[in-house]
């Protein structure tokens, strides 16, 4: 044991060993700075997919419908429409913007994603464009059948890049 005189030394010392140095604590700190920043970056990152994500799946959604409704059987064969212009840049025209599909009215600025409030005010709108085509005997139908193949394309903005979602289909009236 150390004589009165230098217990207090020792006190000190102890002291010293026991506790973190300031750099020891900017060290720590400067890592856990970096391990959010990091952190944050990444979440960012998987929030925009899923956004996007989420984006082509009601327009796929949205497509899916019309084609469907275009498929039941109480909608007439369309009557061909214009070629229109190349949009999604595929070399093929993508028709002209569609407007109703037998007696359906199709709104000029479709909802993709809406609000959650009971407003619903839409986040995402797309303009929905279709093409018919007569095909008629082409694939081996007979002479008889009135066969038309029908494109559909939702060009919709979001964060000021264009997308594009694109169905095709057959529909007969024999």
């Amino acid at each position: 044991m150390l004589p009165p005189s230098y217990r207090h030394l020792s006190a000190r010392a102890a002291c010293r060993q026991q506790a973190f140095t300031l750099v020891e604590a900017l060290v720590a700190i400067v890592i856990l700075m970096i391990f959010a920043v990091s952190s944050t970056m990444a979440l960012n990152f998987f929030d925009e997919r899923a956004a996007r994500n989420r984006n082509a799946e009601a327009a796929r959604a949205i497509v899916d419908d019309y084609v469907n409704y275009l498929l039941s059987d109480s909608v007439a064969v369309p009557t061909v429409t214009a070629a229109g212009t190349d949009l999604d840049g595929d070399n093929t025209p993508d028709g002209v913007v569609c407007t109703a599909i037998s007696g359906r009215t199709v709104p000029a600025s479709i909802p993709l994603i809406v609000t959650r409030t009971s407003a619903g005010t839409p986040v995402v709108t797309g303009t929905l464009y279709w093409r018919v085509q007569a095909v008629g005997t082409t694939y081996g139908c007979a002479a008889d059948t009135d066969l038309v193949q029908v494109s559909f394309l939702l060009q919709y903005t979001y964060r000021s890049q264009t997308y594009y979602y694109k169905a095709m289909t057959f529909k007969a009236n024999t």
